[in-house]
């Protein structure tokens, strides 16, 4: 029964609809590669092919070319399939480890085989029919009761010819000869072929032909896949990892770089293709493969559900097959799978996508539809351009941006407001994907979580970062959806997205606000800390000096009241230093410290401190050299500088133990002077060390002859240091002793 089809004027408007899918997969085959020789120590594995040696296999011959294999410990021996004959057959008979298949291998799953698929190599099948055009063939309709031939491993036609109703018994089947002869003289009106192969010869011989493919009916199923048997993965786990990786190394390979490894065959293994074809067989196959969207050897298990479905929808699968034990995945020890959140869109989004796969229902159901009369059809066309221009009024006036990319996630379709945030035409943009509008730093987009998710069927919802075509970054929140036609299948990707810069630098400013505060809120529990404690114990044991002075006066010897007298100067000493640094902190706090830097040489600035300091450090027997070089000068506050070396001496001398060294050395770096106050004292571990310069994480410590400490005097080190744009740290390790370090400019910084 012949079918009336919407006229190429009607198709013409309606082509801003329709996804053209990739075909399906290039039947495999091959014998022993014999350009290779047996390489002594490494274990030898046998490969069947689907067929003959050409550019389908490419991936296989590079990875022997460039010595993958072999890093793998692997000798691998290529096996081309017979005529006629199941190349998976010799898989599962033993004769072969590994071998080359389609989605067919479910069959064999649904016949007791136990077959393991390891990568999938082609994401859409190269195969396809070709109808000789004077057979008048223009749908898979149009095949009943004409000549077909078609080759094994022809299950996704086979499903699409059930799935039109289209049933073989009313075709007239002849045997496929595995060339496109009888297609030329004419003996048969239809034959079985593959994107990549066939159409080259017929272009070559002028011959006029019609391609029919199963995406056109919605069945889309996965290409050329490697795969084994479990009984041979569970004794071979390790070799099968490895044979496996480097197989996808000589993919990637071979898709980077396919005019070399197509002379590659055409030198070594096979002249039955002439080089022209298998250049023109790689170019076909890279729409297949599509190894710049996901990556080689990737397979997606929701959509293995979705090609068991096919297969159970027209009855080629039992309502019972199971998936279980078929993907490597289910042999590997993996994390808990993610569980993607699903965001609700807009709702001006929501009623963009349910128009558009409105849209794609009906166009869908008329095409496959009888159309009864020419009135009709315009009626319904007048209908849908009126819903076209309705929903291109509100995409068009749409405040946000809508971008709508094909199946590689090429811009087809953006709307004004994408112009108006972007600056690029619409000119501009068509055919390129998105990509291009990263900024080239970290831009929080994770391309592959991306993409896992919206070809799984799920809407994915991100913020990253893009560039503007004048070069100014911006933030986008977008929610990437699948478009699917009435049977399922993706067919574009929708994108909405919105510029929320201002709301990104907002957040960003009440971030460091929020920072800020912590640190002065840290800064001032502590700052009370010191005055509640620190400051009252020392006013304590003054107190109780005092009134032991005052009860006990007459009772005490001359000797002992010298010795109160003197715990009573020490008491205060530590009180004075204490209020001297928590006013000089104050002070640096409010900005009321001056700050004067002039030329100072540095060993007599470090020589007051030592003076004032030596009757303590000599008490305690700690040697205290100063070894800073004569004449070495650097720009510093005085003042300033003399508190930093005071406090780094007190604290050397107070944690270095009895008959201990303080050390006291610098040196000039280009513009800079690094001085260091070394001690071969107590030390401290990293916990420690890492909180010394932090008010809100420094601790007292007391010395190693009880010298109390708050911690402070750091910190104002710390302070005065950075006033001159240098840097401290420490150097230190438990029972080794420190090093403190720090930084001053040659040259006068400003104030």
């Amino acid at each position: 029964m012949s079918r009336k089809h919407p006229s190429k004027i009607q198709m013409k408007k309606y082509q801003f609809f329709f996804l053209t899918c990739f075909s399906l997969i290039v039947s495999l085959s091959g014998i022993l590669n014999p350009a290779t020789g047996f390489a002594q120590n490494l274990t030898e594995v046998r490969l069947q092919l689907k067929w003959k040696h050409q550019f389908q296999f490419a991936g296989y011959y590079a990875a022997i070319e460039q010595g993958y294999y072999r890093d793998a410990g692997l000798h691998v021996l290529l096996q081309e399939a017979k005529e006629g004959e199941n190349p998976s057959d010799a898989v599962f008979s033993g004769l072969a480890d590994f071998g080359v298949c389609t989605s067919e291998i479910l069959l064999k799953k649904a016949e007791g085989k136990s077959p393991v698929l390891l990568a999938t190599i082609f994401q859409h099948s190269p195969l396809v029919l070709v109808a000789s055009a004077k057979a008048e063939i223009n749908h898979v309709q149009d095949l009943a009761g004409k000549k077909l031939a078609l080759e094994p491993n022809s299950a996704d036609i086979i499903a699409y010819l059930n799935d039109e109703g289209v049933s073989l018994t009313q075709c007239k089947l002849f045997e496929h000869e595995f060339n496109v002869n009888n297609l030329l003289s004419g003996e048969v009106d239809a034959i079985s072929a593959y994107l990549t192969d066939e159409p080259f010869l017929l272009k070559e011989a002028g011959f006029d032909f019609y391609l029919i493919k199963p995406v056109m009916g919605g069945i889309d199923f996965y290409g050329d896949g490697l795969f084994t048997t479990r009984e041979f993965l569970e004794k071979n786990q390790d070799l099968v990892r490895r044979f496996r990786e480097a197989s996808l190394k000589g993919w990637a390979y071979a898709m980077a770089n396919p005019e070399e490894i197509a002379k590659l065959i055409y030198t070594t293994y096979s002249q039955r293709h002439s080089l022209d074809h298998l250049v023109y067989e790689a170019d076909r196959m890279k729409k297949l493969i599509m190894n710049d969207v996901v990556e080689i050897g990737y397979t997606n298990p929701g959509r293995m559900e979705s090609i068991v479905g096919t297969y159970q929808k027209v009855g080629m699968l039992n309502p019972d097959f199971s998936l279980e034990g078929v993907l490597y995945s289910d042999y590997l020890e993996t994390d808990t799978p993610v569980n993607w959140r699903v965001l609700g869109p807009l709702i001006l989004i929501l009623i963009a996508v349910v128009l558009t796969a409105a849209f794609f229902y009906r166009l869908s159901r008329n095409l496959k539809k009888e159309i009864s009369s020419r009135i009709a059809a315009e009626s319904e066309l007048r209908k849908s351009e009126s819903r076209l221009r309705t929903l291109s009024l509100a995409i068009n006036q749409s405040p946000v941006t809508i971008l709508i990319t094909d199946m590689a996630g090429n811009i087809e379709f953006v709307n004004p407001w994408f112009t108006e945030t972007t600056g690029y035409r619409y000119e501009e943009v068509a055919g390129k994907n998105p990509r291009f509008l990263k900024p080239g730093t970290e831009y929080g987009l994770n391309f592959k979580e991306m993409w896992d998710t919206i070809l799984s069927g799920k809407s994915w919802t991100g913020v990253y970062q893009n560039r503007k075509k004048n070069g100014d970054l911006f933030w986008e929140s977008a929610i990437i959806s699948p478009v699917k036609d009435k049977s399922g299948e993706i067919t574009h990707f929708l994108a909405v997205k919105e510029d929320i810069t201002q709301k990104k630098e907002r957040e960003e400013e009440i971030r460091r606000k929020n920072e800020e505060l912590s640190r002065l809120n840290a800064e001032k529990d502590k700052f009370f800390s010191i005055i509640s404690h620190d400051l009252r114990n020392p006013f304590n044991g003054f107190l109780g000096l005092t009134n032991l002075l005052l009860d006990e006066f007459s009772a005490l010897s001359e000797s002992e009241i010298k010795q109160y007298i003197t715990d009573l100067n020490q008491s205060a000493g530590t009180l004075y230093l204490l209020l001297e640094d928590l006013l000089a902190w104050a002070r640096i706090q409010q900005g009321l410290m001056p700050f004067s830097p002039v030329p100072l040489e540095l060993k007599p600035v470090a020589g007051k401190s030592l003076a004032i300091l030596s009757e303590t450090a000599r008490l305690k027997k700690v040697t205290v050299e100063n070894s800073i070089p004569d004449g070495l000068i650097a720009s510093a506050d005085q003042n300033m500088l003399q508190a930093v070396f005071s406090n780094l001496i007190t604290n050397a001398v107070k944690f270095t133990p009895q008959g201990g060294k303080v050390t006291l050395s610098a040196e000039t770096w280009e513009n800079e002077v690094t001085v260091s106050v070394k001690d071969t004292g107590i030390g401290m571990s990293e916990k420690v060390s890492s909180g010394l310069f932090s008010l809100s994480g420094t601790a007292g410590r007391t010395g190693t002859d009880g010298e109390p400490g708050t911690g402070l005097g750091l910190i104002l080190c710390r302070e005065f240091i950075e006033k001159h744009n240098g840097k401290i740290w420490v150097e230190s390790r438990e029972g080794h002793g420190s090093n403190f370090k720090f930084t001053l400019p040659v040259r006068p910084v400003s104030s």
